[in-house]
């Protein structure tokens, strides 16, 4: 990983003793704007992150200390690096301290979940907050945070997190992650699957797109993972261009499958079972599909398939999308 930083207060004795601290951190893009840990006592902007324990990957504390600290859950397919800072200073009791701070990029699930605070941090009143990098930077460089102000170590934490934020926004990062959604047609049905996430709804199946995967191979891949079934690639339908909390842009695909397959249902292979969404998967005619969900369809390329053209069209004003 590059080095984008390095923090050195040479205070400490060349040569000595050294102690490390390496430590992870998470650049979490949503809606053009960043999650990011507000403490509401002290009134100042951190990313979610925290130290590596023994035997864990950097993905593995990414993701424990994103779910601890903001009760997001990280995708380990889309976590990207993007660079590093040293911090270098005298140490209790080692003569020299280091703290390396790995910086990721990474996109969440819709899976939400209790915070897990340290004392500390529910002391500090930690709280997840969406905020413009901007207004992440003014608010830690021109707000009071009460007797923190006079704390060095305190300090340090937050010029290196206000280096990273002016890096950001220096390089233009954004985070675009692409999603391979899939309409499977046979006869006049079309596969379905029945999601509950807070709440009940009909889609089409779906999921990111892994490093290295072309689109046509996601939507191949997906479909095996969330129905069960071999599908083929019959053509791209379109290609949607949005920005929300998880994904940027989004090619759906016209597939078949045999007609001796059997669909059964799948999910997501990185979540935990008790964290699975899909309860079902099954084939239904367009109007077996409740009008709240029937939005999805029309925009992700239901006309751009002959057969299904005039019910679509018949639908006309019919269409709200649904509140999910």
């Amino acid at each position: 990983m590059r080095t984008i930083f390095e923090l050195d207060a040479k205070n400490y004795k060349e040569g000595g003793t050294v102690g490390r601290r390496p430590s992870v951190r998470g650049i979490i893009f949503g809606g053009g704007k960043l999650a990011m840990v507000h403490s509401l006592k002290y009134d100042y902007y951190k990313f979610p992150g925290g130290g590596i324990e023994d035997g864990e990957t950097h993905e593995q504390t990414l993701c424990r200390e994103v779910m601890e600290e903001t009760g997001l859950g990280i995708h380990p397919a889309t976590i990207k690096e993007y660079g590093l800072v040293v911090r270098k200073e005298k140490g209790n009791p080692e003569d020299v301290f280091i703290q390396e701070n790995f910086y990721y990029l990474a996109r969440v699930t819709s899976k939400i979940a209790n915070q897990k605070l340290d004392d500390y941090e529910a002391e500090e009143q930690f709280t997840l907050e969406w905020v413009d990098i901007a207004d992440a930077i003014e608010v830690n460089e021109k707000h009071s945070h009460g007797e923190l102000n006079s704390d060095v170590k305190f300090k340090a934490m937050l010029n290196r997190e206000n280096f990273v934020l002016k890096k950001l926004l220096e390089e233009n990062v954004t985070y675009k992650q692409e999603r391979a959604v899939m309409i499977v047609v046979r006869g006049d049905k079309i596969l379905m699957e029945r999601m509950v996430d807070g709440h009940e709804y009909f889609d089409l199946p779906g999921g990111g797109i892994e490093k290295g995967e072309t689109p046509e191979e996601a939507a191949v891949r997906e479909l095996k993972e969330e129905c069960g079934l071999n599908g083929r690639v019959v053509r791209k339908l379109l290609t949607i261009y949005f920005d929300s909390e998880f994904y940027d842009e989004e090619h759906s695909f016209l597939m078949e499958v045999d007609e001796n397959q059997v669909e059964s249902t799948g999910g997501d292979p990185e979540l935990n079972p008790e964290d699975q969404i899909i309860k079902e998967v099954k084939w239904m005619r367009l109007d077996e599909i409740p009008e709240r969900d029937r939005a999805w369809l029309f925009w992700r390329g239901l006309l751009e398939i002959p057969q299904f053209k005039k019910i679509a069209f018949s639908w006309k004003n019919q269409l709200s999308y649904p509140e999910c």
